[in-house]
């Protein structure tokens, strides 16, 4: 068995429901009452242990009209993530494409805010068209705030069809009186649930084997007040004995004594053997025959068998009667005993043995709780250790947090396993400061407790990772060199990233064309082009393309990547593709791409990297004003405000700062504060379309400030340094714009003529356009020098086209990316395109094809729509410029 498996295993015990016993009173009015009731948002089921709650509940979901799921609650699940993973699983039992999105949220590195989750949540729900019910048992185990908190905002507009029926020994934490006074809450309390005295006569006749007097079964329902259990343990109480009832009718006191009385006499009772695995398997909150086997040494079917046919409070989990658990109240009760009867020490033997069992079976969550319950923090870092590696080649890193967060710190930064797990969560969350921190400790603990290959190679890949933000060069190109050669074929995932820093390494030290070549050749070698190892091979080719300024290129790869979405790691794979798609269109000004792209990495935030999702919130700002959309341009702004402060994250907040001065600069603010930055990771701007360095110097520039000399002569440098094209583009333009405001003409032509060189083959656009006219004067100058003529006049095409009139609407200028809309043109409507071409008119088209002026008309109107132009000229001169003309 494999975690997964294990993981499977606790979620079907978890969505089964408890059978109803052969001693079950069917109790009609109440379910009566629950089918009135079934249409309510809520059906609340509250009551002290042992009132036949969580029967009266199944019994009454099996005769439902409508369909409904069980969800099984324990202490584990005071957790937001898990706690809807594990509802959304309940749901699916019933609906199984249902809230998919959700789900994708909920494995995001970042987990969103609850009203997001919740909107979510609730919208996906609302396209179930047909009633069902979805049962949270035991829901007061459930103290954790968020989680209350989320099930509040669901239930503000609750879906229409869901019915939540919530089971418990208190009232959850939510608005249960807000619901009772908007009508939308049903309740059974203790005093609803109290068996009558003709169900108790009826149980407890059922239930014992003696006749009694009908006197005596009437005072002992009257003495158990109509409690479930009471009744229950007062059955078993009387096997075995002389003249039962009397000696009951006689107890006194506080129910919980009567209880532990009634227990007591019940495990009296039993051989010593079958009492002492009683009490030993107690530890445990479920159990099978195995594990019986291993904690008890006897027969643990045998066992099993004998509780169910005594009825000794033991519930099945699971359709195959293969996992079990005692009542709570019972397991509560024995706990007690085992503490009084056993002394702690072997009480953590018995939980060290539970864990070695658990471990065995690869349930790890259970593996390191007993681990940690038998105090051997050790023994359960053991267990983390043995499925590290699994579980991250399976990309479950959340799994991962999860048992490392089980364990002491101080055991974890002692052990380089473990510190390895929290260096893959760094990474995940994108914490370099974190990372660098757990880099250094490794190291030291290598150096201490000796070196193994494997974790060398490990910790080669996370130190080429750090050097590739810090901007070193051939520091990342050993790291990552003995990072290929050390990692294990067993370490997917890990070889899988490396060839993303194989790439980035060779790109940065100028040998790009050894990297594509490399890449190329690895992929021609996979024989199925799937999986981890292919998407990252991909991605890394159009990383390289990209920052080399092959838009072209990167947009291939892009949408290849996209391709391999529904392989491995769909949302993964989803989000790169769409935000570096998103870079391409951007940087060309097909705006409406653009505007795509980043708008759905702005829907799908919370799913994507976070640095990419900043970078799209700019984008998307800066796409918005150049669209004429200044208002929405400005709300964008504050937006990644927003978004910045929900990821907690400095670096973050330092992007939207940023972001937020590049934004109303373009609307003309030139006051703004230059947003603060640190100098030696200008790296870091990797392909993000939002890099502080360069905004500060954006807003220098508009300044005229000399300061901006200096400043960009450094960035520049330090960009050719690492050959990223991507930026050095931007440095350029600005630098021939501050040259030329302070009258170094012949500089500012250099520099551009630099940024053009660079710019022409990919067919960039929004480097120029957004410095605004006076880089159209500055075109014109170099036009006129014959420098990239062709290239120029497609550029002050252009800026033509982009007329701001008096109300500051801007028309978009014409794409030079995206050929793929050409393909939904008709060929009629590709001959239309040919004799605009010819500078026809519209009259001459019509007696060229022989059609009226209207169908001439009805043809320019689609080709305007699918090409996203507003005229003839714009239409044209994308089909010249994609080559879909000069191919016919």
């Amino acid at each position: 068995m494999d975690s997964e498996s294990g993981s499977i295993i606790l979620l079907r015990t978890k969505l089964h429901r408890p059978p109803v016993t052969h001693h079950h009173v069917h109790r009609s009015k109440l379910m009566e009452r629950m089918d009135k009731n079934s249409h309510k948002s809520v059906n609340l089921i509250s009551a002290p242990a042992g009132y036949g709650k969580s029967i009266l509940v199944s019994c009454w979901l099996e005769q439902c009209k409508h369909p409904g799921a069980w969800l099984s609650l324990d202490q584990d699940d005071n957790d937001l993530r898990r706690f809807l993973s594990y509802f959304i699983a309940a749901i699916q039992t019933i609906h199984p494409h249902a809230a998919c999105k959700t789900q994708t949220l909920i494995d995001s590195t970042l987990l969103p805010p609850q009203d997001v989750l919740a909107t979510t949540l609730v919208n996906e729900l609302d396209l179930i068209d047909t009633d069902f019910n979805i049962v949270l048992d035991d829901i007061h185990h459930i103290h954790d705030k968020p989680i209350h908190d989320f099930l509040n905002r669901v239930l503000k507009y609750p879906p229409r069809y869901m019915h939540l029926v919530l089971v418990g020994r208190r009232d959850p934490l939510i608005a249960v009186a807000t619901l009772r006074s908007r009508g939308k809450l049903a309740e059974l309390r203790m005093w609803d649930l109290r068996f009558s005295m003709d169900e108790s006569i009826t149980f407890l006749q059922a239930a014992t084997a003696h006749k009694m007097e009908p006197s005596t079964i009437a005072a002992l329902a009257k003495k158990t007040e109509g409690w479930v259990t009471g009744l229950h343990l007062v059955a078993l109480a009387m096997q075995g004995q002389k003249n039962p009832g009397q000696k009951l009718l006689k107890l006194k006191g506080a129910t919980h004594y009567v209880v532990e009385y009634l227990i007591n006499e019940v495990l009296d009772h039993q051989p010593v053997d079958i009492r002492k695995c009683l009490l030993h398997i107690s530890i445990l909150d479920r159990f099978c025959a195995p594990l019986c086997n291993a904690l008890c040494g006897i027969d643990g079917m045998r066992f099993i068998k004998g509780l169910q046919s005594n009825n000794l409070f033991i519930i099945s989990l699971d359709a195959d009667n293969q996992w079990f658990r005692y009542h709570h109240l019972f397991q509560k009760l024995l706990r007690r005993l085992l503490n009084d009867h056993l002394p702690p020490e072997d009480i953590k033997a018995l939980h060290d043995t539970a864990s070695q069992w658990f471990a065995s079976q690869k349930l790890i969550d259970e593996a390191i709780a007993h681990a940690m319950a038998a105090d051997k923090p050790d023994q359960a870092a053991d267990i983390v250790e043995a499925h590290r590696l699994e579980i991250l080649n399976a990309d479950r890193w959340p799994v991962l947090a999860r048992w490392l967060s089980q364990l002491p710190e101080a055991v974890v930064w002692q052990r380089p396993e473990l510190l390895l797990g929290e260096a893959w969560l760094a990474y995940y969350r994108f914490g370099i400061e974190e990372l660098i921190q757990i880099v250094a400790q490794l190291e030291a603990l290598l150096e201490k407790n000796g070196h193994r290959p494997a974790w060398e190679a490990e910790l080669s890949l996370f130190k080429s990772y750090l050097c590739y933000w810090q901007g070193q060069t051939q520091e990342m190109l050993t790291h990552v060199a003995k990072a290929q050669t050390g990692l294990p074929s067993t370490h997917d995932l890990m070889r899988a990233d490396s060839e993303i820093y194989f790439g980035l390494a060779h790109h940065m030290a100028g040998q790009k064309q050894i990297a594509i070549t490399a890449l190329t050749n690895r992929i021609s070698r996979q024989p199925n082009h799937k999986g981890l190892l292919i998407t990252r091979q991909i991605i890394t080719l159009a990383f390289i393309h990209l920052l080399s300024g092959s838009l072209q290129e990167a947009a291939t790869y892009s949408r290849q990547l996209g391709e391999l979405a529904h392989d491995t790691s769909p949302v993964y794979i989803k989000s790169w593709s769409t935000y570096l798609l998103g870079c391409c269109h951007f940087q060309t000004g097909n705006w409406e791409g653009a505007r795509r792209c980043f708008q759905w990495m702005a829907d799908n935030r919370y799913v994507a990297h976070t640095a990419a999702v900043m970078s799209s919130l700019v984008g998307l700002g800066v796409t918005l004003h150049f669209m004429g959309q200044s208002r929405e341009s400005s709300q964008l702004a504050q937006h990644l405000l927003d978004f910045a402060v929900e990821t907690k994250d400095p670096g973050n907040l330092a992007i939207a700062e940023s972001g937020q001065a590049r934004i109303a600069l373009l609307q003309g603010d030139q006051e703004g504060r230059c947003p603060s930055y640190n100098a030696t990771t200008m790296a870091t701007a990797f392909l993000f379309l939002e890099a502080p360095q360069i905004t500060h110097c954006r807003l220098l520039v508009a300044q005229g400030s000399e300061e901006a000399i200096q400043k960009i002569e450094s960035f520049v440098k330090l960009t050719k340094d690492i050959h990223n094209t991507f930026h050095l583009i931007d440095l350029f333009v600005l630098q021939a714009v501050i040259f030329y405001k302070h009258n170094r003409l012949n500089e500012a032509d250099q520099s551009l003529k630099q940024a053009l060189d660079l710019a022409a083959p990919g067919g960039w656009v929004r480097p120029f356009i957004e410095l605004g006219p006076v880089m159209g004067d500055l075109l014109i100058r170099l036009k006129q020098q014959n420098v990239q003529v062709n290239y120029v006049n497609t550029l002050l095409e252009v800026f033509q086209d982009l007329n701001i009139d008096p109300k500051n609407q801007i028309h978009p200028p014409v794409s030079i990316l995206d050929t793929h809309s050409f393909e939904s043109l008709t060929n009629r409507e590709l001959d239309v395109l040919e004799l605009l071409a010819e500078r026809l008119q519209n009259k001459e088209i019509a007696e060229n094809l022989c059609v009226s002026m209207a169908t001439v008309k009805t043809h320019l109107r689609h080709i305007y729509e699918k090409l996203v132009v507003r005229n003839r000229r714009q239409a044209v001169l994308k089909a010249q410029q994609s080559g879909v003309l000069a191919k016919r």
